[in-house]
C-alpha cells in the first residue's frame, strides 16, 4: 500500500481545518470545495470501477482486480447527510475493497437540506434491501462507513 508523507498529509489536514464551514460560504460552495479536495485522491489503481443506477440513486461498484470471493461491502460515505459522493469517497472505500478483497458498493443519497432527513437514511436502507434482495443467498455482506454514514 502507497504511504503518504507525513509532512504533505499534515499540510493537507491543516488547509482543511483552515476551510470555512458551510456557515459560512453556503451548501453549494461547501460541497463543491469537498469535491475539489477529494480530486487530489484518486482510487486505487487496482480497481475496477462499474457507475450504475440503484433504487434512482447513482451507484458505483468498486471490485478489486483479482476479486474471488463472495464479499460485498456496502460503503456508507460521510458529510452530515448534507455533503459528499462517490466522487468524494472512492479513495477511501477503493483502499477498503483492496485490504478486504471484497466488492465495494459506493452510492449517493439524497443530501440535505434539499432532501431533509431522514430522506438519505432511507436512501440507505433502500439500497441495503435492494443489495439483501439480489446478494444475501449467494454473499457475504457487510456494512462499513464514516461520519454520517
Amino acid at each position: 500500500m502507497k504511504k503518504y508523507n507525513p509532512r504533505i498529509l499534515n499540510a493537507v489536514l491543516k488547509q482543511i481545518k483552515s476551510r470555512p464551514g458551510f456557515e459560512d460560504i453556503g451548501i453549494e460552495q461547501y460541497r463543491l470545495m469537498l469535491e475539489k479536495s477529494a480530486s487530489m485522491f484518486r482510487a486505487h489503481k487496482n480497481i475496477k470501477k462499474h457507475r450504475f443506477t440503484m433504487a434512482s440513486l447513482e451507484a458505483a461498484w468498486l471490485e478489486p482486480s483479482d476479486y474471488k470471493n463472495k464479499d460485498i461491502v456496502l460503503y456508507i460515505h460521510g458529510g452530515g447527510f448534507i455533503a459528499g459522493s462517490i466522487k468524494t469517497h472512492k479513495d477511501i472505500a477503493s483502499r477498503l475493497a483492496i485490504a478486504s478483497g471484497a466488492k465495494v458498493l459506493l452510492f449517493n443519497y439524497r443530501l440535505a437540506p434539499e432532501h431533509p432527513f431522514p430522506c438519505g437514511l432511507e436512501d440507505v436502507k433502500t439500497i441495503y434491501t435492494e443489495i439483501a434482495d439480489l446478494y444475501s443467498s449467494s454473499h457475504k455482506i457487510s456494512i462499513a462507513g464514516d461520519s454520517a454514514g
